[in-house]
């Protein structure tokens, strides 16, 4: 959510230290304004002509809030309303693949749709993406079944993924004057998602029809989209639509990073659920999947070292990912996103199925938790501008997260509220909403201007698988261990009836009602026990961050600056004499 405010903030930011050439790295260290046409003509021999994607002004960016709005809403609406659409769909064991098929396709998609623009220009891919969501979240509000609504969340999360994609790419190009504004339009846009999503969805699950969870979007969607139609600009340089351009798609990278993305959501999901986790089926998934990976990254590793002679452009930065801050930076963006997400779509749960909250209320109970992560993910984008403090900023949220997250496994499993899970919801806030603002900044200090796309969606994407094995331990969690132990308690017709729908827990006998409650409390401080440990992993990814003598936040927008504007001029005197 507050990625995007946090880049655009320091969106001007862009260092120096690619190292097109050990050469041109150290120019750029010591005469980073006098060594800049030689370092711009070294990094457009390198990256192509792809640079013409880039906008050279964008004064209509306001129409991107809207887009962003409804694609990050779509993350967080939908964690009071899982119960009740899984009641009326009558299939509660398989909820979560509500959520897990949109962070899947949606993960997929982000770094293909960042790549793509960079390919065909930032209108059309902007405008392919927005109309894939809107007609996908259509198909999600007519769904009749379970299976229907998890296939219609795939698509939707493809379209959601590029429009965050593109969000965040436009976001670090507009002009220096607009710089401020998108920033504060993009961090209001994120605190509204992430503050009004729960509200949303447990007031549309309480009072209306859960169809309008995915029906919000079309209005809303289709404003944008005529708006976007009529005022984005078109790339200020004519882009090839030929042959040429086509070949320059990673084709192999794309299903190879789709592929690997979705068959880790299916291992996850179906793990210990539909086959034993020894089982021959699964071992064979389990091996697939890892095969995928391996090859997914041999082979973007090929690409970007031009082992293999391609004219494609690789989809994910392997020369970026095999530096320590970067590399570091990414590991750091997965680990925190495991324990962000398990808190989106269990704490809301946990107050309806334990303490018996309507679906609005268990919104309002997450409002302490959603309000402070977007006030300091604000914070520490304002922050970091004024003094390059990345590092402990990022040291600190890290700390926050394991003790929040901590103290979160330890709530007591009984009906009442405890309130001092308030106080846990505030320390969590501030872990993760630090962690969502200052890690793509980190990231991005690291690189140049002609890498910002694909940083970003490198940056997000790692969140994102995050965000999926996030989801994916909790619901091996609740499987392997939930069901195992109500079928002690329940007869076998009790059981079937709580797997269709937890709502038919309050039919049971009070002292089965209670076990049902207990038990799923229990759970839920297993999942955050487990997010805590991995949170550690956070902290020592975020320690391989340190840099002894970071870079001054002035000097790289003072180097942006000039780069940029040698750019436009380079890429303006190409096209007069029509070699583009």
């Amino acid at each position: 959510m507050a990625t995007s405010s946090a880049s655009a903030t320091l969106s001007s930011q862009t260092p120096q230290t690619t190292e097109i050439s050990n050469e041109n790295s150290r120019k750029t260290r010591k005469e980073p304004l006098e060594s800049m046409p030689e370092i711009l003509e070294s990094m457009i021999r390198e990256r192509g002509d792809f640079r013409k994607a880039r906008l050279a002004h964008i004064e209509g960016w306001r129409f991107l809030g809207g887009g962003l709005l409804i694609s990050s809403l779509e993350v967080t609406i939908i964690g009071t309303a899982l119960i009740t659409i899984s009641s009326h769909l009558g299939d509660f064991e398989r909820s979560a693949w509500v959520v897990t098929t949109y962070l899947a396709t949606y993960c997929a998609f982000v770094i293909v749709f960042a790549r793509v623009s960079d390919i065909f220009g930032r209108r059309t891919t902007w405008l392919v993406a927005l109309g894939f969501f809107v007609l996908a979240s259509v198909a999600c509000g007519a769904a009749q079944t379970m299976t229907q609504l998890i296939v219609f969340r795939a698509l939707q999360g493809i379209g959601g993924g590029g429009l965050y994609a593109l969000a965040m790419t436009v976001a670090t190009e507009v002009p220096g004057k607009l710089r401020a504004p998108i920033n504060s339009i993009l961090s209001s846009v994120f605190a509204l998602a992430s503050a009004a999503g729960p509200l949303i969805g447990g007031a549309i699950a309480t009072g209306t029809s859960w169809r309008w969870v995915f029906l919000l979007n079309v209005p809303i969607g289709v404003v944008v989209f005529i708006v976007s139609f009529i005022i984005f600009p078109t790339n200020p340089f004519p882009l090839s639509y030929s042959l040429e351009a086509y070949r320059r798609i990673d084709y192999v990278g794309f299903f190879l990073s789709v592929g690997s993305i979705e068959l880790l959501a299916l291992s996850l999901q179906s793990g210990g659920v539909n086959y034993r986790w020894d089982s021959g089926s699964m071992i064979a998934l389990l091996t697939i999947t890892g095969c995928c990976w391996i090859a997914f990254f041999a082979w973007e590793m090929a690409l970007s070292s031009k082992l293999w002679k391609s004219k494609a452009l690789p989809i994910w930065p392997c020369n970026l990912f095999f530096r320590r801050i970067i590399g570091s930076g990414l590991l750091a963006a997965l680990f925190s996103g495991i324990g962000f997400i398990a808190v989106i779509v269990y704490l809301p749960q946990r107050f309806q199925i334990q303490n018996g909250d309507p679906p609005i209320m268990a919104g309002v109970r997450m409002l302490a938790y959603l309000l402070v992560s977007s006030l300091f993910a604000g914070l520490a984008a304002v922050a970091v501008v004024f003094k390059n403090v990345l590092f402990p900023l990022m040291l600190f949220s890290s700390i926050m997260q394991i003790v929040g997250l901590g103290l979160l496994s330890t709530l007591p499993t009984t009906v009442g509220i405890f309130p001092g899970q308030y106080g846990y919801q505030v320390i969590l806030g501030i872990g993760f909403g630090i962690a969502l603002s200052v890690l793509p900044l980190i990231t991005r200090m690291e690189i140049t201007l002609f890498d910002h796309a694909i940083n970003m969606g490198a940056v997000t994407q790692s969140r994102l698988i995050g965000s999926l094995i996030g989801v994916g331990f909790g619901e091996i969690v609740l499987q392997s261990r939930l069901w195992t132990r109500l079928s002690t308690i329940l007869t076998p017709e009790e059981l079937g009836l709580i797997r269709q729908s937890m709502s038919n827990a309050s039919k049971l006998s009070p002292y089965k009602h209670a076990a049902v409650q207990n038990e799923f409390g229990k759970d839920c401080n297993l999942i955050f026990r487990i997010c805590m440990y991995i949170s550690i992993g956070c902290l020592l990814a975020t320690l391989l961050c340190y840099k002894r003598k970071p870079i001054s936040i002035k000097e790289l927008e003072k180097t942006e600056s000039t780069l940029a504007t040698l750019e436009a001029q380079e890429i303006g005197e190409t096209s007069r004499r029509g070699d583009c």
